[in-house]
């Protein structure tokens, strides 16, 4: 498709567009009618720019407009203050315009795969950042600035021409993945040994919970909570062993009842008493039986514990499905 039809702008409820994989070279001012959308995926098209009045898009919130042509972005992007995801990722930018400054509600920004040599500043104003992706640009430096992405997780640089790495980066607290493959550094400055001691300790933590079977949330890696299941098997087929100790003991208590059916024919010549002792045992073993159906129980508990493990897949599926369209 190179051109979206007229019948389109008229959907004026729509909430999400995906016009990805076309041959598309131009967006129509009439995207500004859809005042309505949410997600905006435009991805793998041959477009040159972006639309003016995309900036009338005001419920936007996710935004995918990587591996098209773009050498620009337009300022009234920046009037999109509800955009929480952004990937310009395979274009021709240079830079951004200033007015994305308005973005503070931006989570993820990817630029990867272009021509930025410098950070725009406008990302330096973008304090609610977790996922800054820059790699394979023309980088050779980080500013001290990049201090101010406080919520800084995953800052991925590689594929640069960095030399040195700014002190700013031991601010970054909160930062869990950085990556600087395949750059020209010579020198990393030195940063404080309890902040160090911190970070190793995070990953003891990290690894410890991955063992308890909680969950722990990579962007990059797309990692699962399959420990978790794991886990919780283990303590459940524990709660069965019990169970079977449990239906053991009952079996020997049946044994008892046999001896004293024994001890009742030697010493007891009462036929009548005889059919007593009979319907007493023929009582304590439907008891026994009822005991034992517990087990389906059991069962039944298993298969809830297995529809839990296959909805926690499913979560799992949907992180990885948003970690894919963020690359």
């Amino acid at each position: 498709m190179k051109e979206a039809p007229d019948e389109l702008w008229e959907l004026l409820e729509l909430e999400k567009l995906n016009l990805s994989l076309n041959s598309l070279k131009v967006l129509p001012p009439q995207l500004a009618l859809l005042s309505n959308l949410v997600v905006l995926n435009l991805w793998g098209n041959q477009l040159s720019s972006l639309p003016a009045e995309i900036g009338q898009l005001r419920k936007l919130r996710v935004l995918f407009a990587y591996r098209n042509r773009l050498s620009e972005v337009p300022e009234e992007l920046g009037a999109c203050t509800q955009l929480e995801v952004l990937s310009l990722a395979n274009n021709q930018l240079s830079s951004l315009p200033a007015s994305l400054s308005n973005l503070t509600r931006l989570r993820k920004l990817n630029l990867s795969h272009n021509h930025v040599a410098h950070i725009p500043g406008c990302v330096y104003n973008m304090k609610a950042l977790v996922f800054l992706h820059l790699a394979c640009n023309r980088l050779e430096n980080l500013a001290e600035n990049i201090q101010a992405l406080v919520e800084l997780k995953i800052l991925i640089v590689e594929g640069n021409s960095l030399h040195t790495l700014p002190k700013a980066l031991c601010c970054l607290t909160r930062l869990e993945l950085l990556n600087l493959d395949f750059n020209d550094i010579k020198d990393v400055p030195q940063v404080r040994t309890e902040h160090l001691l911190r970070l190793r300790d995070d990953d003891d933590d990290d690894n410890d919970d991955d063992d308890d079977g909680d969950d722990h949330d990579d962007d990059d890696d797309g990692d699962g909570d399959g420990d978790d299941d794991d886990d919780d098997d283990d303590e459940h087929d524990d709660d069965d062993d019990d169970d079977d100790d449990g239906d053991d003991d009952d079996d020997d208590d049946d044994d008892d009842d046999d001896d004293d059916d024994d001890d009742d024919d030697e010493h007891d010549d009462d036929d009548e008493h005889d059919d007593d002792d009979d319907d007493a045992d023929d009582e304590h073993d439907d008891d026994d039986d009822d005991e034992h159906g517990d087990g389906d129980d059991d069962d039944g508990d298993d298969d809830e514990h297995d529809d839990g493990d296959d909805d926690d897949d499913d979560d799992d599926d949907d992180d990885d499905d948003d970690d894919d369209e963020m690359r």
